[in-house]
């Protein structure tokens, strides 16, 4: 009994009480409002109790068609059948008759907007009882399009005006002027909760997150629909679409939530009190990536929809040791990461557009993690489809194409090399990393060519690309064609091991010259134009300063329109997880600073180094950045000071 006793509850509530209230509220016709009762046993389901309704609502419809009402001329009132109202209210949600307390006519307005009942559209026929100047009662139906212009003419005018403001025609305008404050406080956010709940405009809001959410629904109707009504989901559609357009992800959010929590202030406000990165991202405050990509990897997920999402905020809340051991993509950064505390306070504060995952691990130079992850920064790129077999190339090819000239050719450090049949002497060619079907640089599409040249293959050669963890001989597939395998066990700073195999021959005669000694900062006064960063800076019309104290940081990073970037020594930076065991000894690491917090007079920055997750960045106390940059001030070949704020020169 104890089980049952919320649902009979809820049942009893919506079947008898509120037919009851709303008589008393003048909804009903006074003729006509009393029907038969039935009792009904506490054994009786939801499901009978729902073919009651539907089944009198059949039958009251079927009779009330025999008299088609087309105007109101003569009409003192006009009212709703009772039968037909109490399964209106029978199928409708308890939070959504809350409104029809706060304003009678918020009732009229709900089925205006298809939020109560089946989902009334402006065509459906309704039945209605008219009360005539000679005080006699009539029994007939009409469109509901004909009783709302009877009823906002009449009793609800200024819902006429409602109507008019939050058409498409009117909607744009209408929307731009509303404010949807939250309140930073519990009370505050209560307040502003209330003053939608108690506002007429309510019904038309909830309108809109309802039919986002029913479009591909209503998109499918299209097949089954007849001609009439054929024009009105198209008129449906358009509607939508404007929605959609006009307005923002955190205002759709906002809406969806504020009319899932008309019934409850305190769910409305848990939402946007929280202080966490995850919540945030949830109530669209902060970009989806910024919690999607490590809840993909934590859920072992391709993708994540929004319920997925709201599993991951919770458990990153509850458990905040997971984000330590779940949430890259692989073991290919340091490990273990922050916990979801740390880097929650550090998201929320970064900067750093990251729509993608990385694998520093697998990037065999430092300087291209960090300046690719720049260039993302600044162009917005995505990377579709990103795993760990493929994320190095992707993170090499942005990175090298977006930095190659022709006129740097001689300077290229990357190089494929062959001896010529004809001349007999060493020709060697640039490529780029990577594999990539159309680009001519591409290393395999390189590849190709010099085979053609040197070895007796096919015309139509394909290279691919491999791991060499994941090649495998025996495989049907890795017999035959051309195979670069590369074995990240043995890449260092500089250069990658690298196997060409063909046809399961090794290729000797095709090797990879000029260690690709790539500066992130000028190592002399005459590289400084081919400085990885220089060309960057170039390639994208950035600019840099230099930063070189605290206020200057904060500044940059006050003004948000860039990031910070530089060098620094990583023994000095994490130096609990880098010991230092001699003087002037620095292992140089390139970072990206990208937020700063102050806490009780200390300033902790948001920092991703490059060997660092791209979604996980540390906090990191202002004193120990500071002092890895003048620690590798002191071994760098020109004594440079490697701090700078990038950002766009327009």
């Amino acid at each position: 009994m104890r089980m049952l006793l919320p649902f009979w509850q809820n049942l009893w509530t919506r079947y008898i009480f509120l037919p009851l209230i709303l008589g008393h509220v003048n909804l009903i016709a006074p003729a006509f409002s009393q029907t038969k009762s039935q009792t009904l046993g506490i054994l009786e389901t939801f499901k009978a109790l729902s073919k009651i309704n539907k089944d009198q609502e059949q039958k009251i419809l079927e009779l009330s068609k025999k008299n088609k009402v087309d105007n109101f001329e003569d009409a003192l009132d006009v009212k709703i059948n009772s039968i037909f109202l109490r399964s209106l209210l029978f199928f409708s949600k308890n939070k959504t008759l809350d409104l029809i307390s706060k304003n009678t006519c918020n009732f009229y307005a709900l089925m205006e907007n298809g939020l109560i009942g089946n989902a009334l559209e402006q065509n459906s026929i309704i039945p209605i009882v008219i009360k005539k100047n000679d005080n006699s009662f009539e029994k007939g139906s009409t469109s509901l399009k004909l009783f709302l212009d009877f009823i906002y003419n009449n009793k609800c005018p200024q819902y006429k005006e409602y109507s008019l403001l939050f058409s498409k025609e009117y909607f744009s305008r209408t929307f731009e002027k509303l404010d949807f404050e939250v309140g930073k406080t519990n009370s505050k956010c209560k307040k502003n909760h209330n003053k939608w709940i108690e506002s007429p405009l309510i019904t038309y809001l909830c309108k809109i997150p309802k039919l986002i959410k029913e479009k591909k629904k209503i998109v499918k109707q299209l097949n089954f629909a007849s001609k009439e009504s054929e024009q009105l989901i198209y008129e449906k559609i358009k509607e939508i679409n404007l929605y959609k357009k006009e307005i923002k992800e955190n205002k759709k959010y906002y809406l969806k939530n504020l009319c899932d929590n008309i019934h409850s202030s305190e769910n409305f406000c848990s939402l946007y009190l929280a202080q966490d990165a995850w919540t945030k991202v949830v109530n669209k405050e902060l970009p989806d990536y910024k919690l999607t990509y490590k809840c993909k990897q934590t859920l072992r997920s391709k993708e994540v929809n929004q319920k997925q999402k709201r599993k991951c905020a919770s458990l990153f809340n509850k458990n905040p040791k997971i984000c330590s051991l779940t949430g890259q993509l692989g073991r290919t950064s340091l490990f273990p990461s922050p916990s979801c505390n740390e880097s929650s306070n550090s998201l929320i504060k970064s900067k750093l557009y990251s729509n993608y995952h990385d694998c520093p691990s697998r990037i065999y130079n430092h300087s291209i993690t960090n300046l690719f992850r720049i260039i993302m920064h600044f162009t917005k790129g995505k990377i579709n489809n990103s795993s760990l077999e493929n994320c190095s190339f992707q993170s090499n090819k942005v990175f090298f194409t977006s930095i190659y000239r022709e006129e740097y050719d001689d300077y290229w450090p990357l190089k494929m090399c062959y001896e010529s049949k004809l001349s007999k002497k060493e020709v060697c060619l640039s490529y780029i990393p990577g594999y990539d079907k159309s680009l001519p640089l591409a290393e395999n599409r390189v590849l190709e060519g010099i085979l053609k040249k040197v070895e007796p293959v096919l015309s139509d050669i394909k290279c691919l690309i491999s791991n060499k963890n994941k090649f495998n001989p025996a495989r049907i597939n890795y017999k035959s064609g051309c195979h670069v395998i590369y074995d990240y066990k043995k890449c260092k700073q500089n250069t990658c091991s690298k196997k060409i195999i063909v046809n399961k021959k090794v290729i000797k005669s095709i090797t990879y010259k000029n260690e690709p000694k790539l500066n992130y900062h000028p190592s002399n006064v005459s590289d400084n134009s081919f400085s990885s960063v220089n060309l960057t800076l170039e390639r994208f019309n950035l600019r840099q300063k230099e930063i070189t104290n605290l206020n200057q940081l904060k500044e940059f990073l006050k003004l948000g329109r860039g990031i910070i970037h530089g060098v620094g020594c990583i023994g000095e930076i994490y130096p609990s997880r880098f010991k230092i065991s001699s003087m002037n000894q620095c292992r140089p690491i390139p970072f990206i600073i990208d937020g700063i917090i102050e806490k009780k007079f200390n300033y902790f920055l948001s920092v991703r180094t490059a060997i660092d997750d791209l979604h996980s960045p540390r906090l990191v106390n202002w004193s120990f950045i500071y002092n890895a940059l003048k620690s590798y001030e002191g071994v760098h070949s020109i004594n440079s000071w490697t701090l700078y704020g990038i950002e766009n020169k327009n």
